[in-house]
């Protein structure tokens, strides 16, 4: 199973030093509405984030280490670890 390293997610990322932010190609070159929604959301904000496919394989590592802790029984720390990534 390929593991994302979380240990790279940072609040203070400054993003790419150009002058306008780097959207990612997935999420500029899509018609879907909630990602046009989100292209138009990238374009406000100052700084770069991360391509969809990168959001949604992260939320799938969290997902499954939530699924894993509900079935461990892991209810502290487990799932509340998780939990807290998701809000």
């Amino acid at each position: 199973m390929d593991v994302p390293d979380v240990s790279t997610l940072s609040i203070l990322d400054t993003g790419p030093p150009s002058s306008s932010p780097h959207i990612p190609d997935d999420i500029m070159h899509t018609t879907d509405r909630s990602m046009v929604k989100l292209r138009n959301y990238a374009k406000s904000i100052p700084y770069s984030i991360e391509p969809n496919s990168r959001m949604q394989h992260m939320l799938d590592f969290i997902l499954l280490r939530i699924a894993q802790s509900l079935e461990a029984k892991d209810y502290d720390p487990g799932l509340l670890q998780w939990d807290s990534m998701l809000t």
